[in-house]
């Protein structure tokens, strides 16, 4: 990992690097409803707030679940998106400028709908980029004091082909300079999560 920090830091990728890092320890985890916010600096705003819900419903001969996992920006503040959908980034991913950033308020990580009808059986629907997606990192991009900074929230979706899903925030973090990129994953002078 050291050599991979060095490699990025010497590239000037993210050249006076100060990360802010947050371990959820232990991991938050919802299977039903649950919703967390993100306070990157600690100063009592959350500037995103993740959130998990599952519903039933019924109409006529048609009744189901729904699971939803929804990333809610404060105002101002944005989630990057490949698509219509919010992105999935590995370890390693510049996180900068230059990605399509969506301030469009709350966005949709993963939506699985499970139905049932009398006369045809089984459904299942799936919405969203992060179906099945473990471990893996949220680029965002938010204001703090008025100046514009880069983070990351590193997540995990299970989804079962019940369309059930479990939601686990494992950690976040953010550089602390003003537009200045950062690596997801990155932490400082830390191993990697």
């Amino acid at each position: 990992y050291s050599l991979f920090a060095s490699a990025i830091l010497g590239s000037g990728a993210v050249a006076n690097a100060q990360v802010i890092y947050t371990d959820v320890d232990p991991d938050v985890i919802y299977n039903v409803d649950g919703s967390y916010g993100l306070d990157f600096n600690n100063a009592g705003t959350v500037e995103y707030t993740i959130e998990k819900l599952q519903w039933s419903w019924g109409f006529l001969d048609l009744y189901g679940t729904t699971n939803a996992v929804y990333v809610h920006p404060a105002s101002g503040n944005s989630v990057a998106r490949t698509g219509y959908y919010p992105q999935v980034c590995d370890y390693g991913f510049n996180i900068n400028q230059d990605l399509l950033w969506s301030p469009d308020g709350s966005s949709t990580l993963a939506l699985s709908v499970s139905a049932y009808n009398y006369y045809d059986g089984n459904y299942s629907f799936w919405w969203g980029n992060w179906r099945w997606k473990i471990g893996k990192y949220l680029p965002l991009r938010f204001t703090l004091n008025g100046e514009q900074h880069y983070g990351w929230v590193r997540l995990s979706i299970y989804g079962g082909y019940n369309g059930a899903q479990d939601l686990v925030i494992h950690d976040y973090a953010y550089e602390a300079q003003p537009n200045t990129p950062i690596i997801a994953a990155f932490i400082g002078n830390c191993d990697a999560p």
